[in-house]
């Protein structure tokens, strides 16, 4: 049995809306809506597209009654429940979105990948702008006055590593409230991933510090990092994932470590985070894993150079470690990857299992071409077991056949599309 980690509770933070005695005048809503955002010239990226207006007609408020009016948005609601608009055509990294919000609400802001940045307004009127760079680093200003962290009105990622969507919200509107002048300003496409050749996808939400060591083995590869990426989905406030990450991207630079922060009420929705950070992915070839994995140091220029046409790669057994072995490994005491062979060949070291489930590859260990997830995505169920279904979907829809195996591989034949037949192997490379 492994550890469990602990988990943190935390609370939302709700902040009491400063009363106001005072309406804006007409003179101070039009040098509100006539007023323009841009970058801090300190923090201003090459590329970047002028700033866009994004228009009363590009957006709608969904499950609550909103009137359209010229370049503006009326938001009409009397209940203490969060409202959001539709998504906002934001592009990648880095960009800055902006709007004015107007009206008599607890708190209003930004929804990014469906996390509440919300300030709480200390007037009739704002502008509130987020920005964010390329590394997923956000700031969020209210009225060109920069907030740290603990203004905001939720508790919040400390980044994000890719951006699904961006939607202006709002929580407790008294009635009415306004948002118009919405501006965007992103940059053109980046191809600072573009090189890619792997992504590892990995969503965890108690191994934090069994993750540190995936990271570690992963970084420590024979491998050119500049051409893998590893997209992290975690749930901010329930361990400590947040801070192994920011760590590991100061140590590991030329190692694109992408986090991707989702809700609570996602926590259990493991394939879903998966799916969605397969999405976010730049890499050719895709390795989906479990945060308590360890990697042998020559996996990928194994599966670079051996197998790089292979269309699906699955592993075929893996060591199930001690508790005695897995504290020594978390401690320091014990080195994984310099021992990796040691680690597999010794007995006492724990229990090696191969061919589980019935020689299918299961979602410890999986690793496919980006073809593989266009036609074939992962269950969402809301628990962890799923990458079994998984196996089996894409089974049958690329009509693939086991006809044999090794003590490390099984071996498939998986037809493509037009027909003619690839064959596949699936390598066992994880403790």
């Amino acid at each position: 049995m492994k550890h469990k980690c602990s988990k943190n509770v935390f609370s939302w933070q709700k902040k009491k809306m400063v009363e106001q005695d005072w309406k804006p005048t007409d003179h101070a809503f039009k040098r509100l809506i006539k007023s323009r955002f841009c970058f801090d010239q300190n923090r201003s990226v090459d590329g970047q597209a002028d700033p866009m207006e994004i228009g009363s007609k590009e957006y709608r408020v969904e499950h609550c009654s909103y009137d359209k009016m010229n370049g503006s948005i009326e938001w009409q609601s009397m209940r203490n429940v969060y409202r959001q608009s539709t998504p906002l055509p934001v592009q990648s990294l880095p960009f800055s979105i902006s709007a004015v919000f107007s009206g008599v609400a607890k708190g209003y802001g930004f929804f990014v990948n469906g996390h509440p940045l919300f300030v709480a307004p200390t007037r009739a009127s704002h502008r509130l702008t987020l920005e964010i760079d390329d590394q997923g680093k956000y700031e969020i200003k209210r009225d060109e006055q920069i907030l740290s962290r603990s203004d905001l009105w939720t508790q919040s990622p400390l980044y994000f590593g890719a951006i699904d969507e961006v939607r202006l919200g709002a929580f407790g509107i008294n009635r009415s409230m306004i948002t118009q002048s919405v501006l965007m300003k992103s940059s053109f496409a980046n191809h600072s991933h573009t090189n890619k050749e792997f992504s590892i996808v990995v969503c965890c939400t108690k191994y934090s510090r069994r993750l540190g060591q995936l990271i570690q083995s992963i970084a420590r590869q024979k491998y050119d990092l500049s051409r893998v990426e590893i997209m992290v989905a975690f749930v901010p406030g329930l361990d400590t994932t947040e801070d192994i990450v920011d760590t590991a991207r100061l140590c590991w630079k030329d190692l694109s470590i992408l986090p991707l922060p989702f809700p609570e009420s996602l926590a259990t929705h493991k394939w879903k985070m998966i799916n969605r950070g397969i999405s976010q992915s730049h890499g050719e070839t895709i390795i989906v894993t479990d945060a308590d994995m360890i990697f042998p140091p020559n996996l990928l220029e194994t599966i670079s150079s051996e197998y790089k046409d292979a269309l699906f790669l699955g592993a075929n057994g893996r060591k199930m470690l001690t508790p005695q072995t897995t504290a020594k490994i978390l401690t320091g005491t014990i080195d994984p990857i310099e021992n990796f062979d040691a680690l597999i060949n010794e007995p006492e070291a724990g229990e090696l299992k191969l061919g589980e489930a019935k020689g299918k590859p299961i979602g410890y260990f999986q690793c496919f071409k980006r073809e593989v997830f266009e036609k074939v995505q992962y269950r969402d169920l809301p628990h962890f077991e799923g990458s079994d279904g998984f196996a089996e979907d894409v089974e049958k829809e690329f009509h693939a056949t086991v006809i044999g195996k090794t003590s490390y591989f099984f071996i498939w034949i998986i037809k493509d599309p037009n027909g003619t037949a690839r064959k596949n192997s699936f390598s066992s490379y994880s403790c």
